[in-house]
């Protein structure tokens, strides 16, 4: 465990922002970075990893509707995700994290509820 660099009873937390007072705000959001960048870099991967190969369901369950699927995971999902992913290494991005972590997870959601709102009724035999 890290030594906090101010003592437990000198710290305030604005109570409406959740943030540190004075510079022990900076302090912390450039420690959170530096230990988050990786796991959001992964991240990425791996939902551009997943999201890709959960097409070659699209192909076997609704082959008819497979290209209206694959378009949404192909053509926008997965190139969105890597601009993300090749944006985390530019100096900006420190900036704009949360940001684009919540853009695309906002578009993995949309997608799915986009490919469940386009996929044919299925029909039940009793």
């Amino acid at each position: 465990m890290v030594p906090s660099p101010v003592p437990s009873d000198e710290i305030k937390i604005n109570p409406v922002t959740l943030s540190f007072s004075g510079h022990l705000e900076e302090v912390f959001r450039d420690e959170y970075f530096t230990k988050s960048l990786k796991h959001v870099r992964m991240a990425c991967l791996m939902a551009i990893f997943f999201y890709g190969v959960f097409g070659i369901l699209d192909s076997w369950l609704v082959p008819e509707m497979k290209h209206q699927l694959w378009f949404i995971r192909y053509a926008l999902f997965i190139p969105f995700t890597f601009a993300i992913f090749l944006f985390s290494f530019s100096s900006h991005f420190k900036k704009y994290m949360q940001l684009a972590i919540a853009a695309v997870v906002m578009l993995a959601g949309l997608g799915i509820i986009g490919m469940i709102m386009i996929m044919p009724f299925a029909e039940i035999h009793t």
